[in-house]
Parts: structure tokens; C-alpha cells; sequence
């Protein structure tokens, strides 16, 4: 009986763990795109013509980050 209880917690475990990086991705994932759109949003009023080119370079930047979080949490 102690070592089905042993198996079960670690069972467990990995499901608290699992569900928990879903959250900790979402979460980092609002936060970035948060600061993007606030930066965009502050600098549009400034210079249009260049935030556009500055835009489209971090949005590939965030795309980039969030695929190598990714990768480094799957492995």
C-alpha cells in the first residue's frame, strides 16, 4: 500500500507541474504581448512611419522568443 501511495504522488506531481508551465507560458505570453502593444500604441503617436518597421521586427523578436521558451520547456 505505501509504495502504490508513493506512485501516486509522484503521479501527481507531474500533472501539477505540467499544468503549472501552461500557466507560467500564458502568462508570459500576455506579457509580452502587452509591452508590444503599449510600446506600438506610444510610439505610433511619435513616428509612424518607423514604428511600422520597428513593429514588424519585434513581432518576429516575440515570435522567435516565445518559440525557443517553448522548446526549452518541451525538452
Amino acid at each position: 500500500m505505501n509504495t502504490v501511495n508513493f506512485i501516486l504522488f509522484i503521479w501527481r506531481s507531474t500533472i501539477m507541474v505540467k499544468n503549472t508551465m501552461n500557466v507560467v507560458k500564458g502568462v508570459g505570453a500576455g506579457l509580452i504581448a502587452g509591452a508590444v502593444v503599449g510600446y506600438v500604441g506610444s510610439q505610433m503617436k511619435q513616428q509612424p512611419k518607423k514604428t511600422k518597421k520597428k513593429a514588424a521586427h519585434a513581432v518576429n523578436a516575440v515570435e522567435s522568443l516565445l518559440d525557443n521558451v517553448q522548446a526549452m520547456l518541451k525538452s
